[in-house]
């Protein structure tokens, strides 16, 4: 079995890699970072990060072993393939296990979800699937960074998953659904990670009532949880509030100024 070594202490081309990306984030509003399959997520151990779908979680650990192992394979030959993993090597550090580098791109991905400052989950009338995640990025001296936007698409892409001779057909197709869900994945800038999130909060279609749950864990502290709620009206304004309190917004501007306070000012501090 291969393990990810993820670069948090590099070789300084993918340090000066990582930092352009954050600076075209910064520049340009937003740096395109790479697709991802559900099982790519599965095999880099995503369900022990800060976020995971249950359902793909519950499809990959029910597969049996061997099955769930040949998935992993097949996965990190494909990131290779894509050269965002390098080719696993034995490493006497590791005990002679194989390791292999992750390049800059995929490590953004993965920092960004194992150690976020924050995460922001969207849900439309209580259903997550289809709505944005965000993961805040940032560093010490120089508050938030940049903010990684990851969204499950209705697209089914796969590795060629193969029927089990242990699993039902229906079984395997269900799973496969789950395993081969494509997850998009963006780098915007904090600013523009507001407009994108004020935007799909007031968007009238689909219509029904729009909730950002931020959950910020700071050093010494609980996690917390802050839930602003948005509902559209039929004359185009904005009902909202933060944690059951009504808020003065009744614009997409006056809904991207209170996120502003939530999300930039607030990681700040």
């Amino acid at each position: 079995m291969t393990t990810p070594v993820w670069p948090t202490d590099p070789r300084q081309a993918d340090v000066a890699e990582v930092q352009r990306f954050l600076v075209a984030a910064a520049r340009d509003g937003a740096a395109p970072l790479p697709d991802l399959i559900a099982v790519d997520l599965c095999a880099l151990g995503g369900a022990f990060q800060s976020v995971f779908d249950e359902p793909v979680w519950q499809a990959w650990v029910n597969l049996p072993d061997d099955y769930r192992d040949e998935l992993a394979g097949d996965s990190f030959r494909g990131l290779v393939g894509r050269r965002l993993m390098d080719p696993p090597r034995p490493d006497p550090e590791a005990g002679g296990e194989s390791v292999a580098r992750v390049a800059p791109p995929l490590a953004l991905i993965m920092m960004a979800r194992s150690r976020p400052a924050f995460v922001v989950q969207c849900a439309l009338d209580g259903e997550q699937r289809g709505a944005p995640r965000m993961y805040g990025i940032a560093e010490d001296g120089l508050g938030l960074r940049a903010v990684l936007v990851e969204r499950a698409s209705n697209e089914r892409v796969g590795l060629g998953v193969r029927q089990h001779v242990t699993l039902s057909a229906a079984e395997d197709r269900a799973r496969a659904d789950d395993l081969h869900q494509l997850y998009k994945y963006l780098l915007l800038s904090p600013a523009r990670a507001v407009s994108v999130l004020a935007s799909w909060a007031c968007a009238d279609q689909p219509p029904g009532t729009r909730t950002l749950d931020l959950y910020r864990h700071r050093a010494a502290e609980q996690l917390t949880r802050t839930t602003v709620t948005v509902l559209r009206q039929p004359d185009g304004s904005c009902v909202s509030s933060r944690d059951g309190a009504p808020l003065d917004a009744r614009t997409e501007h006056d809904v991207a100024e209170e996120l502003t306070r939530l999300v930039i000012l607030e990681t700040t501090q």
